[in-house]
């Protein structure tokens, strides 16, 4: 790993600003745990390049998984702003608002990612998740329901192409 980290450090020398390589650089240090030095690498980033929605994603999931959760809903909330199509911030949000058992912040903030991506099983998975939790069984049936339907649907569209 540490040989590693000496190819990341002199290709982020000599390209500086390469989300690419800052992103790789923070994967190796979180998996030598190293967080901090992850951590300040992409807030550096992120800060620099505040449009930037994966250095946001990223940042936020440095957060959430130190379980900062105050930070990393903030840069969860930007991140989700910035790229209107993405769902793991959203996704990200949900299970933190679990976490801290939150569940109608989690119910409504997966009802969002939902609506972001409706055909995609994991969505309705997290939410029949959520909905157990918050003893809705019959609508965590139906999202897993919805999970079968789509399931289905994909295995039929399989077969006639």
């Amino acid at each position: 790993m540490p040989a590693a980290l000496g190819v990341l450090e002199k290709a982020r020398a000599d390209f500086p600003g390469t989300w690419g390589l800052i992103k790789l650089e923070s994967e190796v240090l979180q998996a030598a745990q190293r967080n901090d030095e992850a951590l300040a690498l992409v807030q550096e980033f992120s800060r620099a390049n505040w449009w930037h929605s994966s250095a946001a994603l990223t940042l936020g999931r440095i957060y959430f998984d130190e379980n900062r959760f105050a930070e990393a809903g903030a840069v969860l909330r930007h991140a989700s702003r910035l790229d209107v199509h993405d769902t793991e911030s959203l996704n990200l949000i949900a299970l933190m608002d679990v976490r801290q058992n939150r569940l109608e912040d989690a119910f409504e903030i997966q009802t969002r990612a939902i609506s972001r991506q409706p055909d995609q099983p994991r969505q309705y998975l997290l939410l029949a998740d959520i909905l157990e939790k918050m003893g809705r069984s019959d609508e965590a049936r139906a999202a897993l329901a919805r999970v079968t339907r789509l399931q289905d649907a994909v295995r039929a569209d399989s077969i006639a192409n």
